[in-house]
């Protein structure tokens, strides 16, 4: 077990996740070239890019860092699962846009757990910015969730909070930032002819859980409830449709398929843009970074619970008392044997004290008529030599 000493937290050791190489580009841009965006994913090439600023150490700590690209690799990969590919409303076009940042910030969120577990160190947590990940932190020094714990109702317990406390954390912290972008995607993988609307609920649901399935967990099994589309967006989405302002759409035109969630293509090559050694070029040349596969069961799931184990105990309790009860009754055979081996020679020589001539008496009352007949017997044999004297003299 690793320990966390300061923070008195006890994780369970675990083997390392299997693992795959992210590709990405680095680009070197000014503060006002990032839009405040240390990475992003460009769904039609499909590729990566970090935004680096010269002298600029702890923004670049940042954008370059592991969970900013696990982030922008959970986006990648969504799309490629066909986040987008069934039609649904504008209004679910909108929503499947927050779905798929929430979903994005939980897996930094897992990556981040899963360097806890293997370090003990929970400090991990402070590394992300704007303390998006506080309340998985508190919760732990609290005790009130237990990482790698084998049992089921404290993985439970730790998945809904993973589910609901990042959705939360990202609706008050990136929420209203996120309006416009989620109102475009409305528009742009909406099906506003609305030609598919008998299969809109159930390909939303599909598209939902390619999002939030990361590591393995489904997590809309442990949401208390769906993103909602605040007033602000309700009104940009009603304006653009009103207006019929609609962008080239990028919508792949299916009704619905009933099968699993499209597993990644690793051998798609993204389209990155070329790097050339010259001056005032910005991107590098592509690189890769070895990181945890989200789309692979990185989240370990319980091998026991406690009902379970409790269940075990009571049953192994009984055992216990059943086996108990059987060698005391074991042990008493051999002596009740014996008392009634005993019992049967008793009445052996009982009834051999009545047949036998020469038994031993076994009474006080056949002792002393036995020892009564002995005298009679004497005094028989003496008056008889008395007698046979009395003749000699004669």
């Amino acid at each position: 077990m690793a320990e966390n000493k300061k923070n008195k937290v006890k994780t369970a050791a675990i083997k390392q996740p299997p693992l795959r190489d992210i590709d990405f580009q680095v680009d070197t841009v000014s503060v006002e070239q990032t839009y405040d965006r240390g990475a992003y994913m460009s769904p039609l090439t499909k590729t990566i890019t970090q935004n680096f600023i010269k002298d600029e150490k702890k923004w670049n700590d940042w954008s370059q860092s592991n969970y900013v690209l696990i982030h922008e690799q959970k986006h990648r990969d969504n799309y490629n699962q066909g986040l987008y590919e069934y039609p649904v409303s504008t209004e679910m076009a909108y929503k499947l846009n927050m779905n798929d940042e929430v979903s994005a910030n939980m897996a930094s969120l897992i990556y981040l757990r899963q360097k806890y577990l293997e370090t003990g160190d929970i400090s991990v947590f402070d590394k992300a910015d704007m303390e998006c990940f506080d309340f998985y932190k508190k919760a732990i020094e609290k005790g009130e969730i237990k990482p790698g714990s084998p049992y089921k109702e404290d993985f439970d317990k730790e998945m809904r909070l993973i589910a609901n406390g990042t959705q939360k954390m990202w609706l008050e912290k990136f929420g209203e930032s996120y309006i416009e972008q989620n109102t475009i995607n409305g528009i742009m993988f909406g099906d506003t002819d609305k030609e598919y609307s008998q299969y809109y609920n159930q390909n939303y649901e599909h598209s939902r859980k390619i999002a939030l399935t990361i590591g393995g967990v489904d997590f809309t099994k442990y949401l208390d409830k769906d993103v909602e589309i605040p007033e602000k967006g309700k009104q940009q989405l009603a304006s653009l449709k009103n207006n019929n302002i609609k962008p080239a759409s990028l919508l792949v035109k299916k009704e619905i398929k009933n099968e699993p969630i499209n597993p990644v293509d690793k051998n798609e090559k993204p389209e990155y843009r070329k790097w050339e050694n010259k001056d005032g070029c910005r991107v590098s040349e592509i690189q890769y970074r070895k990181l945890p596969d989200m789309t692979q069961n990185i989240i370990l799931k319980p091998i026991t619970s406690y009902a379970a184990l409790q269940k075990n105990r009571e049953m192994l309790k009984q055992q216990m008392k059943d086996a108990a009860q059987k060698a005391k009754t074991q042990n008493k055979a051999p002596a009740k044997n014996k008392m009634k081996s005993d019992f049967q020679k008793y009445l052996t020589a009982k009834k051999n004290l009545v047949t036998r001539n020469d038994a031993i008496p076994a009474t006080k009352k056949q002792v002393e008529r036995t020892a009564q007949t002995n005298n009679t017997t004497k005094r028989k044999i003496q008056l008889n030599l008395l007698k046979l004297k009395q003749k000699q003299k004669d």
